[in-house]
């Protein structure tokens, strides 16, 4: 851009307050905006003016350990942050002026994949100005690298380190939303239970270990998980009940942000294996969304484990 249309100015922003700002105080040069979780109303001003958008991603573990790193975050924010930087791109993805650029095409010789990027908006550089842009890029480096090795070089990779657990982990909940690297819609996304706050035991999460539900009525789980795209969804709950002899009740519920969008109240069985449902809206993906399980009456026995939860979008 800079060669082309002279000195531009980067903005990484999120809100479209920020944008509007730089907009007004910008000297009339061309602004190249960066965004890895734009709100909605950033997203929407970018597709609505039709502007040239370049949306680049990678493994998402390689992208996880990134984040963790750059942010300083642990691997349940770090998997939150990629959550929503999925679902609130979505909409980007999945435009039509939109181009894509996979890990594949970061293999390409670097004037190779300039071309590509050029010609994905019918623009066209002149050789001495596809010179200049090579060797401000390159420096020192040689002609025939990729564009991989060149963004190396610039920023360099980041190891991934994660144990097999942890993998597990990341791998469950991110590789739903990978689906819109293909250019398709994120229908399904499982939450494992993992990334459930255990409000037993503050700043700790669920297992797949039992819930003892002796005590007082509480909440058992509640908290910021993951992300969803716009749209119409529903929860799938799975839960196991056992020794539940006295009788209880649960109350579920989705929240968008701190807002409850739909939920169920129901008796708690004496013991088995249970599945229910929850419908509703998703207006917005840049809030979180979170499933809240609240023990309506103090317990003298049981057990509830939280086996499943699923979400589908509909």
């Amino acid at each position: 851009m800079e060669t082309a249309h002279g000195p531009a100015r980067i903005l990484s922003c999120v809100y479209f307050s920020q944008l509007r700002e730089a907009w007004a105080h910008r000297a009339g040069e061309p602004l190249i905006i960066f965004s890895d979780i734009p709100e909605q109303k950033l997203s929407a001003l970018m597709l609505q003016a039709r502007a040239p958008i370049v949306v680049a991603y990678d493994d998402p573990l390689l992208a996880l350990a990134f984040n963790m790193q750059a942010r300083q975050i642990d691997l349940r924010q770090g998997i939150r942050f990629l959550a929503q930087s999925y679902a609130t791109l979505e909409n980007i993805y999945l435009a039509s002026n939109s181009l894509v650029v996979s890990p594949r095409n970061k293999s390409m010789r670097l004037a190779d994949f300039i071309h590509h990027v050029l010609s994905a908006y019918n623009l066209t550089l002149g050789e001495e100005q596809m010179q200049a842009v090579l060797t401000r890029m390159i420096g020192p480096g040689s002609l025939d690298e990729t564009a991989k090795d060149n963004l190396a070089r610039h920023i360099p990779p980041v190891a991934t380190t994660f144990d097999k657990a942890e993998q597990a982990l990341a791998r469950t909940a991110l590789m739903p939303y990978a689906m819109a690297m293909g250019r398709r819609p994120i229908n399904n996304v499982v939450c494992p239970v993992e990334l459930l706050h255990d409000w037993d035991h503050p700043g700790h999460y669920l297992s797949p270990a039992p819930i003892d539900l002796t005590g007082p009525a509480r909440i058992l789980t509640a908290g910021h998980s993951l992300h969803l795209p716009v749209g119409r969804w529903r929860a799938r709950v799975e839960i196991e009940v056992e020794e539940n002899l006295s009788g209880n009740v649960l109350s579920t519920d989705v929240l968008l942000g701190d807002l409850s969008v739909g939920g169920v109240t129901g008796p708690l069985p004496a013991q088995g294996a249970f599945t229910f449902e929850i419908d509703f809206d998703v207006s917005d993906a840049f809030p979180p969304v979170q499933l809240r399980m609240v023990l309506q009456q103090g317990a003298i026995e049981g057990y509830l484990a939280l086996r499943h939860l699923e979400y589908e979008r509909l």
